[in-house]
């Protein structure tokens, strides 16, 4: 019987014997909950999301891997402005600046590059540590809603 996460997941896929149902949680900002950090914190660092991530995957005792997910973190790279609230302590972010008005705007839009956006600075910079920690890196399409709010 497998009993390891990712052999668990394997085995799910190849139709073999499982000890239990893989258990894949998006925990976000429970992490930071539990973990009594801020939202604000917990996006804005990707150290704390990450620690967070293990503390609540230690409690939890689920098969997934950490991942970093920056709501809004698309329209923020293209030229918006997002606002991570400090208070309440656990909350989500607000879009201050749309990027894209009208039709026009979206005409306009330029690629961002990667490496100066900073929303993507803070994805990659946690995708090193996860990396770094022997876990995968997780790549987001994101939503082009999130630039046309």
């Amino acid at each position: 019987i497998v009993d390891k996460p990712i052999s668990r997941m394997k085995a799910l896929i190849m139709g073999e014997r499982l000890d239990r149902v893989p258990v894949n949680m998006f925990i976000s900002t429970y992490a930071a909950y539990i973990s009594n950090i801020s939202s604000y914190e917990y996006y804005m660092n990707p150290q704390k999301a990450y620690e967070a991530q293990m503390w609540a995957k230690h409690l939890h005792q689920y098969d997934g891997g950490p991942s970093y997910n920056l709501p809004g973190w698309a329209g923020w790279d293209f030229g918006g402005i997002i606002e991570i609230p400090k208070s309440p302590k656990i909350t989500l972010n607000k879009i201050v600046k749309e990027v894209v008005q009208n039709s026009k705007d979206a005409e306009k839009l330029k690629a961002p590059n990667p490496r100066e956006a900073v929303a993507s600075k803070k994805i990659f910079e946690f995708n090193k540590i996860s990396v770094k920690n022997g876990f995968g890196a997780v790549v987001y399409a994101g939503s082009p809603m999130r630039i046309l709010d």
